[in-house]
């Protein structure tokens, strides 16, 4: 099966309400690949290693940031080292906030793989984008955040079904929060004590709001916090927040712009290898899933990926 191999998550929320979108992949790819539909992240390994061992060209992913990162990490460990199928996503989630940041046009899952299967067919090349993995200790994704990171998508999946929607209500709430110096304020910037060393270089301050890394430029909601992270190839930017909540809420224009931010008490920085120390195991987030890990974590620039753009 030398062609495109597609993984769709019927776990990811329009796969659930739509449960005839594999049949309808499995139409438009016809004798090219083929499609696997998992429900848990044990089935993985197995898909990984059978698409591996039959050549794909192609891996396309059909969920959303979480059903991505979960099943690119299973699949680059399979690879191990081996060249890597250009990375299709199909935007078939709820968060597809990566797919968007590497300028993958929006779509029905369906009629994305129909570009690609027309273009393949063609002849004609497909065009990619490149893009680094991130990892994170023995993960992988794109976008990793502790601190107010985490802490937001903690509210955010509380309760009702996720949503564009809702992760915008789910700010409008911290905002008004940190001006009325409410609980859930309190909860979302508890305080991050870490050292952390970046390249080698250790970073003078030990208290943040959160520290945040990325090979992507943009986190949800239209923000682009990681403007410099395309600055130099094998790279990452990372960003450490150390400023109050109130000055924090006072940068979201530059960040949402893509600027620089004024506050002297967050550092930005691109490199290669980020190590975060704690005191005990901190939760973080990797790429809309919330994970959590030891008292050290270790980020580095990994992979890099051909991104297709249908």
């Amino acid at each position: 099966m030398a062609g495109i191999g597609i993984v769709s998550n019927r776990n990811s929320r329009q796969n659930r309400e739509d449960p005839r979108a594999v049949e309808r992949l499995r139409a438009v790819l016809g004798g090219d690949g083929e499609v696997v539909a998992t429900r848990e992240a044990g089935e993985l390994d197995a898909v990984a290693r059978s698409f591996r061992d039959a050549g794909i060209e192609v891996l396309g992913l059909n969920g959303g940031d979480g059903t991505n990162h979960v099943t690119l990490t299973a699949f680059l460990h399979a690879w191990d080292n081996r060249p890597f199928p250009k990375v299709a996503f199909l935007r078939g989630g709820t968060m597809n906030t990566v797919a968007r940041s590497c300028g993958v046009r929006r779509g029905r899952p369906e009629e994305l793989l129909a570009r690609i299967v027309e273009k393949r067919r063609a002849g004609e090349p497909l065009a990619t984008t490149p893009r680094h993995a991130l990892g994170v200790d023995d993960r992988y994704g794109f976008i990793f955040g502790n601190g107010i990171f985490a802490n937001y998508l903690r509210h955010y999946y509380e309760g009702a079904e996720p949503s564009p929607r809702k992760a915008a209500w789910v700010l409008a709430r911290a905002v008004g929060s940190v001006i009325a110096r409410g609980e859930m304020a309190r909860d979302i910037f508890a305080p991050v004590r870490a050292d952390v060393e970046f390249d080698g270089r250790r970073w003078e301050a030990t208290t943040f709001q959160a520290i945040a890394a990325a090979t992507v430029t943009e986190i949800g909601l239209g923000f682009t916090p990681f403007h410099r992270t395309l600055e130099r190839e094998g790279a990452f930017h990372a960003l450490g927040i150390g400023c109050s909540p109130a000055a924090l809420v006072t940068e979201l224009p530059a960040i949402f712009r893509g600027r620089p931010t004024r506050s002297p008490r967050i550092v930005s920085e691109i490199g290669g290898e980020l190590v975060i120390r704690q005191a005990r195991g901190q939760a973080y987030i990797v790429d809309g899933d919330y994970h959590v890990g030891g008292e050290t974590v270790r980020l580095r620039a990994g992979p890099r990926l051909e991104i297709v753009l249908p």
